[in-house]
């Protein structure tokens, strides 16, 4: 990670009306467009912070509230980032939203992103490059070969200087260079602008730029602007998201639960289960969906190691009876009360919302009857789960599989430790 990324402003462009999406989005801003389980904005997100960027701001215009209401939902209760908005009334274009947002820019270089399009860059060799040839603003050209009248094209000279600009236009011959949306700008820019108001920065500012530098990357522009595009983003991202947030994300995470209450947290899960053990009392796992998975896992590894550990979720002719005769609220409830459970039992409930009603009902339930009880989950806002559970674990993440991910990777340590101490007392 670069520090000197961290006090850079990324100033990402949401305000377009994506009138060609519509059909497809339903009513809803391009950068919130749902990409398998998350959002367009969600990718953008994860993709900066893992180069340290906190400080956000992000133009919006056309449905600007559907924007914030999700924001404020999702990350308003993180450190991970630091987001403003800059909101037009009327249409400004990509150079007016930019001029818009200017009181909101505090770092000598900031970051432009379009909301709709992502490339994969490395954002700290984009840096040096902006830096070392002292550009005004530097721009990141894709060399695989595009529709230029749907994404312009750009010719450079040998020292990466651009020479020619052409937003959107019919084909050049011998070009290549594909205009990615994804700008460093000095902040002297702000006096090389237009003075009106509402600009173009493709057609209105860019062509009459000097000292304005094109950074070459093999990596394709990945857009959503049309429903086609958007189809092939999804299969595209999908297989990124998998192959690469995924793994730096839970990388972020892993670094954020690195500190000495998530540990504490952690070390006290694990002595609540060596106690149970200790006292003969069993672990009793309960979970929804992957987590119905994850919590059979769970305890068929306990299991194996000769401890007592059972999984509310593996009776499928417990479950479906108790959903058809009562209510499918209520399926672990009787199941727990079946057990006849002791107070020297533990029920461990993992749900990443912190909100499944069944599994609230269960964790109530073991209250009731004084059993301790320890919940697994995400940091949701208004997690009712951490609540009520009487201890608890909160994943900083509020995406599913890194929920999930996570959390089996908390109980595999603790299994690991476990059978390690099994060991080392049978010897």
């Amino acid at each position: 990670m670069n520090s000197n990324l961290q006090n850079i402003d990324v100033v990402i462009l949401c305000g377009g009306l994506g009138k060609r999406l519509q059909s497809v989005i339903h009513n809803q801003p391009k950068v919130l467009a749902k990409i398998w389980d998350t959002t367009f904005l969600d990718i953008l997100l994860n993709k900066i912070s893992t180069y340290g960027f906190k400080n956000i701001i992000l133009c919006t215009g056309h449905l600007k509230e559907n924007i914030k209401k999700y924001v404020e939902y999702y990350y308003n209760n993180t450190n991970d980032y630091n987001i403003k908005f800059s909101e037009e009334e009327t249409p400004l274009g990509t150079g007016g939203a930019i001029k818009n947002a200017k009181l909101l820019i505090n770092s000598d270089n900031f970051i432009v992103m379009n909301g709709d399009s992502i490339c994969d860059i490395d954002f700290n060799e984009f840096y040096k490059f902006h830096i070392n040839n002292n550009a005004i603003i530097s721009i990141i050209l894709s060399n695989k070969t595009q529709d230029y009248s749907e994404y312009g094209n750009v010719i450079i000279d040998e020292s990466c200087k651009i020479t020619n600009f052409n937003e959107k236009r019919s084909s050049l011959s011998n070009v290549s260079l594909t205009n990615a949306g994804l700008y460093l700008m000095r902040r002297e820019i702000f006096y090389r602008m237009p003075k009106k108001e509402t600009f173009s920065l493709e057609y209105d500012l860019f062509p009459k730029l000097e000292n304005f530098y094109g950074f070459v990357t093999d990596n394709e522009v990945i857009d959503i602007g049309t429903p086609e595009r958007y189809e092939k983003a999804i299969d595209i991202l999908n297989k990124w998201i998998m192959s690469h947030i995924s793994l730096i994300e839970c990388i972020s995470i892993i670094e954020q639960m690195n500190n000495s209450l998530f540990l504490i947290q952690i070390n006290s899960l694990y002595q609540l289960i060596d106690n149970t053990f200790k006292n003969n009392g069993k672990l009793i796992f309960v979970g929804n969906g992957g987590s119905a998975n994850d919590s059979q896992h769970i305890a068929g590894e306990f299991t194996g190691i000769g401890f007592p550990a059972i999984s509310l979720s593996s009776n499928i002719s417990s479950i479906t009876a108790i959903a058809n005769d009562k209510h499918y609220n209520y399926i672990f409830v009787d199941q727990l009360r079946a057990l006849r459970p002791s107070e020297k039992d533990i029920l461990i409930a993992l749900t990443t919302s912190g909100n499944s009603i069944n599994i609230l009902n269960v964790v109530s339930e073991a209250n009731y009857l004084n059993i301790s009880t320890f919940g697994a989950t995400g940091n949701q806002l208004n997690n009712k789960l951490q609540q009520i559970a009487k201890f608890t674990i909160q994943i900083p993440s509020r995406n599913t599989q890194r929920i999930q991910e996570m959390t089996l990777l908390i109980f595999h340590l603790i299994y690991e430790r476990m059978k390690v101490n099994q060991l080392t007392v049978d010897k």
